[in-house]
């Protein structure tokens, strides 16, 4: 066994939920008895090429910023702005503190970094901003100009939907030159824009995406029911079917209901999936649109379906506090919380690492508190093992099993009956008794 059979683990630990590498080694290791260097692991990350989101750069120029204009003779207070919306100024600060370190500080005050993509600053109350980049382009303006996350969103729905490469072979375009096109400045572009410049296109694009196919996918975006109905009638049956599962997804990804209307017409398309095996209730979820996802929901989406990796729609976000609506509403509709991924469930992973504000949330939507793991161990037995003690009181709490027993024979408190912690002691204040594990007499 080795790192490369637990990259997507390590993906969704270290990438998606921005864990510390230590973190990450932790759950590996106590998860599946495999122990490897800092340094191996840095390797097989390089390897993959997976790195944390860019969410430092972001919140070290924020604190850079605030701080260079709270100390200028006005003393200025600041607001960061995302793409025009104000964020609040607790959750920048907490952000900060997140991810700001002492040397990221060091080096925005030696070399000042550059705005972010779409984040600009503002002095609260007053209705100009300063270093704003503009959100949309104007006629012959460079796609730079557009929101990056937009067409970020739209060309991985592209590829996800494996949308003309059934027609590319046609044209002498293999799949990853295929797939550059979609993500690079063209098709993009006149989705989010609704602008055709047909002259900057591709030669073999424009063969694979007529102008009709643009408008509907456009008319998605901008949720319009009326013109995507009129479209329709129009569009040619040899491209139909693309066009319209890649609609489906972008109306799902952007929350557009009233265009989703004319595109779930049939069960079939509510069941349809993209390439990583998501279902629009899978998008329409992770992307936090609750009209959305009840729409699909009434259609008789599945609730409990799974990607190609194993997430269910509802484990896919079942740790995320922003998602507590969608969340509840998937749980209304039948979603099983306690679904785990490659053998593996979130309150587990998350008290393996002593993350307690997740813990509190998981068990708060219903979480069994004693689910089992591989082997037959509890989330009680890693946060014992990993000395966190504020997050065995809460399993305990919340009616964990103190006595419960893994396959070798190991208790919570057996765990921990060698070492001289509050931990053991609290366990048997609520009920835990001293059992060896089986092996103890061999």
């Amino acid at each position: 066994m080795s790192l490369s059979d637990h990259k997507g683990m390590i993906e969704r630990l270290y990438v998606e939920e921005d864990r510390t590498l230590n973190d990450v080694m932790a759950v590996v290791e106590n998860t599946y008895g495999l122990r490897a260097s800092k340094d191996t692991y840095k390797r097989w990350l390089k390897k993959w090429g997976l790195r944390k989101n860019i969410k430092s750069e972001v919140w070290t120029w924020a604190n850079h910023r605030i701080g260079k204009r709270k100390a200028g003779e006005t003393s200025k207070r600041t607001d960061i702005h995302f793409n025009g919306a104000r964020i609040d100024e607790k959750l920048v600060q907490k952000e900060i503190s997140r991810h700001v370190s002492t040397t990221d500080r060091l080096r925005a005050i030696a070399a000042s970094p550059a705005t972010p993509e779409g984040y600009s600053i503002a002095t609260p109350g007053s209705h100009s901003e300063e270093d704003t980049v503009a959100a949309t382009p104007g006629p012959g303006e460079s796609i730079a100009f557009c929101n990056a996350n937009e067409i970020k969103l739209l060309a991985e729905i592209m590829q996800n939907c494996g949308s003309f490469i059934s027609s590319l072979g046609q044209w002498g375009v293999k799949i990853s030159q295929g797939r550059l096109l979609f993500s690079d400045s063209s098709i993009t572009e006149q989705i989010i824009t609704g602008m055709w410049h047909l002259e900057t296109y591709p030669d073999r694009t424009t063969h694979l995406l007529p102008t009709i196919g643009l408008e509907i996918l456009h008319l998605t975006y901008k949720d319009d029911l009326t013109g995507i109905q009129q479209r329709l009638r129009h569009l040619p049956i040899d491209i139909f079917e693309d066009v319209t599962h890649m609609a489906r997804f972008i109306a799902a990804a952007k929350g557009c209901r009233r265009a989703a209307e004319a595109l779930f017409t049939t069960e079939l398309h509510v069941h349809s999936r993209d390439l990583k095996g998501q279902t629009c209730l899978h998008v329409a979820v992770a992307q936090n649109h609750f009209d959305m996802a009840s729409f699909l929901i009434a259609q008789q989406a599945d609730v409990n379906s799974r990607r190609k990796d194993g997430q269910t729609v509802w484990t896919q976000i079942c740790a995320s506090a922003q998602h507590e609506r969608v969340s509840q509403l998937l749980i209304n509709s039948g979603a099983d919380v306690n679904a785990t991924v490659n053998s593996l469930n979130w309150l587990y992973l998350s008290a393996s690492g002593g993350n307690i504000s997740d813990v509190r949330l998981l068990l708060q939507r219903g979480m069994n508190p004693s689910i089992q793991a591989p082997h037959g161990r509890t989330p009680l037995h890693s946060a014992a093992w990993n000395g966190h003690t504020e997050v065995v009181k809460l399993l305990v709490e919340a009616g964990a099993d103190v006595n419960s027993v893994t396959e070798l024979g190991h208790t919570p408190l057996s765990l921990v009956i060698d070492k001289s912690n509050e931990i053991g002691e609290y366990l048997k204040q609520h009920g835990a008794v001293v059992k060896l594990p089986y092996y103890w007499w061999i």
